[in-house]
């Protein structure tokens, strides 16, 4: 973990003008949402930092992770539709989460019996807004329990406004969603998800919600992440069981 040093006022003008020139950079790509995840290690007491954008009906996937403990995270919550990061999102407030331990098991079951072997004590969550529009969320963790002060919060609260700016560079207006050459674009695999939950949509008969259900469960059943079962289904490989038969 990086203890913040100097001002915090110069901190943050740095993380602007970092992410005011991959804004300005055609072909930066992601390279402004990074900055502001690598920038929480910089300037806050945390180990890593994960940002996620509202790339279609399903709810947010993740473009960036400082790390592979943040990536994991992510991912396990949005394989099964739990956790702090998704309850910042639909919630649209502030996860804060300084004892994980005793937290998830309440509130997260079956995202707590996930958590063995990852070093994560404690977990911040906040929902990236535009006006009323929830368009993604950033996520924080540390390695071990212990609580942001006020001044942390307060700094932590500015960084979410400057990932605000940097998903909306990528992100064609407010209440829309994101589609077509964008997605294309993500050098993640939210893409099969997306595909393959058409799929089934066209193939079952059934709402987009139901179909990532499916992909969720069978995600969570055979020890897989959601993209691992998507690609397959995009192959014809594996076809999900019938919950109903």
């Amino acid at each position: 973990m990086t203890s913040r040093a100097g001002d915090d006022g110069q901190a943050i003008a740095a993380v602007w003008a970092a992410v005011v020139d991959g804004i300005r950079d055609n072909s930066s790509g992601l390279a402004p949402v990074a900055r502001v995840c690598r920038a929480c290690v910089e300037v806050l007491p945390v180990d890593g930092a994960s940002i996620s954008a509202v790339t279609g009906k399903n709810g947010p996937e993740t473009l960036y992770a400082s790390d592979a403990v943040s990536d994991r995270l992510a991912s396990l919550q949005f394989t099964l539709g739990e956790g702090p990061c998704v309850e910042a999102f639909t919630a649209g407030r502030a996860v804060i989460i300084s004892d994980l331990a005793r937290a998830s098991t309440a509130a997260w079951p079956v995202f707590a019996s996930e958590l063995a072997g990852l070093e994560v004590g404690a977990v911040f969550a906040f929902p990236i807004r535009s006006g009323a529009i929830d368009i993604g969320t950033l996520q924080m963790y540390r390695s071990r329990a212990g609580a942001l002060t006020e001044a942390d919060l307060a700094l932590a609260l500015r960084v979410v406004d400057i990932a605000a700016v940097a998903l909306l560079a990528l992100h064609p207006g407010p209440g829309r969603q994101v589609e077509g050459e964008w997605l294309a674009a993500l050098p993640r695999d939210g893409i099969a998800v997306h595909q393959a939950t058409g799929m089934l949509i066209h193939q079952l008969n059934i709402p987009a919600k139901e179909a990532l259900a499916r992909l969720r469960a069978h995600a969570f059943a055979t020890g897989r992440s959601v993209d691992a079962v998507a690609r397959e289904v995009l192959a014809g490989r594996s076809p999900l069981p019938d919950p109903d038969g």
